[in-house]
């Protein structure tokens, strides 16, 4: 079909850009019409045919989060992109790696020792398959097959979002499926469990180096699924671990959990913002794997309902909260507040709740 509509576009183009009865009347133009028709028509369809091709694939494979490559491979391949005086490629590797075993095994972890591990066991059994994370090296290297994600710390790439790392599937280096961005102006950072993700940040340079190869060596722990808690470490772990955790969830499919209106999403998210990596804390916490949760159910279209991670009133059905029985008691201003996107602060929603006294034990 594509070489009949280019067959026909040359036909088209070679009328409009010639004089026909120039081209009727002469014979020899009209052979050499011909042959460059034969010659270049074939090629034509062919590069036409294989760009839209490329185009699609490119489009679609983009699309994809990195949860659908988890749950339906066995493998993801990276690459990394790292030059002075940001980041090394050996870090970037080893932030990634175990930034992914965390997500994963961790999250496997927390809910095995939660009391709800009967609950979610298919989920715990999907969290711990076995997985490989394939690395290419460098990005961009001659010969380097094009990766499922790249991890770049390059000012010539992170160029956009006000200086901040972010993750992004349409705006990839070096073409591949997605991209973590890791800017200059965080790369030196650190926090703690108490500090604001963004807000307050320490250099690097405070952190003595005893305490920093410990981190280091936590993070190696992480990467090969030696998994351990991560707040008990984190007074030693870099910053930019935070950051690259925090960018992972995203490439996972989960959406910022600022107060900010455009920050969240219902689909991807408990009913509030909680605490949690996505949520300016360094941790992955009941907020996050409630997230998790939802994701991977969408993408194998199962349907669940179940209570939100933190036990707190309501359900999520489907990927969508349900607030508990009893909001109809509320005032019409708080239960407008309840049903804003069910994307209130946690304090505010034990309030509303304890203010009508409905059972925070739902």
């Amino acid at each position: 079909m594509p070489f009949i509509w280019v067959f026909f576009q040359n036909i088209i183009g070679l009328l409009y850009l010639a004089d026909y009865q120039a081209i009727y009347h002469n014979l020899y133009m009209k052979k050499a019409i011909i042959l460059l028709f034969l010659t270049f028509t074939p090629f034509y369809a062919f590069c036409s045919t294989w760009g839209l091709a490329q185009t699609a694939v490119h489009s679609s494979y983009a699309k994809k989060f990195l949860m659908e490559k988890f749950l339906f491979s066995e493998e993801i391949s990276y690459c990394t992109y790292g030059v002075e005086p940001m980041m090394e490629d050996n870090y970037l590797s080893l932030f990634f790696e175990a930034s992914f075993r965390y997500w994963t095994l961790g999250s496997a972890q927390w809910l095995e020792n939660s009391s709800r591990k009967d609950e979610f066991k298919d989920i715990i059994l999907t969290l711990k398959k076995p997985f490989k994370l394939n690395y290419l090296g460098r990005c961009g290297k001659k010969g380097t097959v094009k990766a499922d994600i790249e991890i770049i710390s390059d000012e010539d790439f992170c160029d956009s979002y006000d200086g901040h790392s972010y993750f992004s599937h349409d705006k990839t280096a070096f073409k591949s499926g997605l991209s973590i961005c890791l800017t200059k102006k965080q790369k030196d950072m650190r926090t703690n469990i108490s500090a604001d993700l963004l807000g307050f940040e320490i250099p690097l340079s405070k952190i003595s180096k005893r305490r920093f190869a410990k981190g280091i060596k936590y993070l190696e722990n992480l990467k090969q699924e030696n998994i351990s808690p991560l707040s008990p470490n984190i007074d030693n772990v870099p910053f930019p671990f935070c950051i690259v955790l925090h960018e992972t969830g995203h490439a996972l499919g989960l959406a910022d959990e600022y107060s900010g209106e455009n920050n969240h999403s219902r689909e991807y998210s408990s009913p509030y913002r909680g605490d949690g990596i996505m949520n300016n804390w360094c941790d992955i916490l009941p907020d996050d794997i409630t997230g998790l949760i939802v994701l991977m159910d969408k993408a194998k279209g199962k349907e669940r309902t179940f209570r939100p991670l933190d036990n707190l009133p309501g359900i999520i059905k489907n990927g969508r909260f349900i607030p508990p029985q009893g909001t109809s008691k509320m005032s019409e201003e708080d239960l407008a507040k309840l049903k804003k996107d069910f994307r209130i602060g946690k304090t505010e929603y034990i309030r509303l709740m304890e203010k009508y006294g409905l059972n925070l034990n739902f």
